[in-house]
């Protein structure tokens, strides 16, 4: 950009730069040329068409702040780019804008710098790693699921059990207000379910069709809903079917319809031990990366600039607020839903980023610490894994640097995991070595057995 700017810098505070920046007068025409082009659009001056109004005329008109307002969203991040470039900064995120003047334009930019980050001694870490073995319980209720995928629903000529499918009308009554009136809902008797309510679904054990079941239910206090919590719920529900489920026989032929097809039960068995295997060996692994990540955070010492965890903030709510758009959500009906205040969903939003900034910074000064880059090979393979997997004759995949750079920073990440993941469940302390005079020697270490 070229533009000459005088600087100021203050004494940091935070981990934050504080820069007073003013815009020499000379260098304002370019944006004030910028700003003409898009006022003179919009903006209707008596005696001129819109668009042909001289740029004297139209200054006039608005001033020069007002030609300078229709461009500061980009002025300003280029100049305070130039800013924090100049003064050799290593930021964090990006900097934080007050205008203190529009002639002569200038401002302060208060720039988040890099974190502290003392990692201690993570190479001590120990956490130790079991998968819990797979038996033939895990099995059998794992076919017993599939069983009951397979299975269809058929009349009950009996009362109403658990996990029967029930067609019921229901009328709920508070303090002789109506807050409940459903007919002819289909409703499922799941013993783990608390819908409507606590109590709702053991209150209709035992029904029969066509009978009509009064009870009462007193409303737990942190019920979701609270302008009943705490109140007692007067129930009349009528039934007017009862279904049980008709489940297939456990035989050969049944295998053959699961999934894929197996030949046999013994087949259809040995096929879901090994993804029941292979699943749980997933799921331990995974909880004991975050067992293993978090034990790290709480070992390292973090300090870091407040902009940073603000900014961490704004893009959690910002995508909160897009998912919550494209479901259709409103933030009331969610804060009903897991009985929250508004308040207390932005203290675990500022929990949450303090936490993705912690790991974030661990991960990267762990990965420095322990020289890991992967190969090049590496790097290509996956680019080609991740174009043949995602790209179609639609929507053709280029390699890019983006890319590139995307996929190095996800294998990083992976490496380091691994990494941390080797130390921790390793059965050998690693110390670092010390010379004649006491002194640590960076490059070597003594490994110590934990059986000595």
């Amino acid at each position: 950009m070229g533009v000459e700017l005088k600087i100021t810098r203050e004494k940091e505070i935070d981990l934050q730069a504080i820069l007073l920046v003013e815009l020499e007068e000379e260098d304002l025409g370019q944006y004030l040329e910028k700003g003409y082009k898009k006022a003179v659009q919009r903006v209707n001056i008596p005696g001129f068409r819109k668009g042909k109004v001289p740029r004297s005329m139209l200054e006039q008109y608005i001033g020069k702040e007002g030609l300078l307002n229709e461009v500061l969203d980009t002025m300003v991040p280029e100049v305070a780019s130039e800013a924090v470039d100049s003064q050799d900064l290593n930021p964090s995120s990006y900097p934080q804008i007050e205008i203190i003047s529009m002639d002569p334009f200038n401002f302060k930019a208060t720039v988040p710098l890099q974190p502290e980050v003392k990692l201690n001694d993570y190479t001590s870490l120990r956490i130790p790693l079991n998968i819990p073995e797979t038996t033939d319980q895990d099995i059998e209720a794992e076919i017993k699921q599939l069983q009951e995928r397979s299975s269809t629903w058929k009349p009950a000529e009996r009362e109403a059990q658990f996990d029967d499918l029930l067609t019921i009308t229901a009328v709920g009554n508070v303090e002789g207000e109506t807050k409940m009136n459903e007919s002819d809902v289909v409703f499922l008797m799941d013993p783990q379910s608390n819908r409507p309510m606590p109590g709702f679904v053991e209150a209709l054990v035992g029904s029969k069709v066509d009978e009509n079941k009064a009870f009462n239910i007193e409303i737990p206090e942190d019920f979701p809903d609270q302008s009943i919590a705490g109140k007692k719920m007067e129930f009349n529900v009528s039934i007017s079917e009862i279904k049980e489920r008709d489940l297939p026989e456990l035989d050969d032929e049944f295998a053959k319809t699961v999934g894929d097809g197996h030949e046999s039960m013994d087949a259809l068995r040995e096929s879901v031990k090994n993804d029941l295997i292979l699943s749980t060996e997933t799921q331990t692994k995974r909880e004991y990366q975050n067992s293993v990540i978090e034990s790290l955070i709480e070992l390292a010492e973090f300090k870091f600039p407040p902009l940073l965890i603000e900014h961490e903030i704004t893009r959690i709510n910002e995508e909160r607020d897009r998912i919550f758009q494209q479901m259709n959500i409103r933030v009331d009906d969610y804060l009903k839903s897991i009985n929250k205040t508004a308040e207390e969903m932005q203290n675990d939003v500022k929990e949450e980023a303090s936490t993705r900034i912690k790991q974030s910074y661990l991960m990267k000064n762990i990965s420095e610490s322990e020289n890991i880059e992967p190969s090049e090979d590496l790097i290509e393979e996956r680019i080609k894994e991740y174009i043949q997997e995602n790209q179609s004759e639609q929507n053709p995949i280029q390699e890019t640097e983006d890319l590139r750079e995307s996929i190095q920073r996800s294998l990083v990440s992976e490496q380091t995991i691994e990494k941390l993941v080797s130390i921790a469940s390793s059965n050998e302390i690693t110390n670092p070595s010390k010379n004649e005079d006491g002194e640590v020697n960076d490059d070597k270490k003594e490994k110590i057995d934990n059986d000595d």
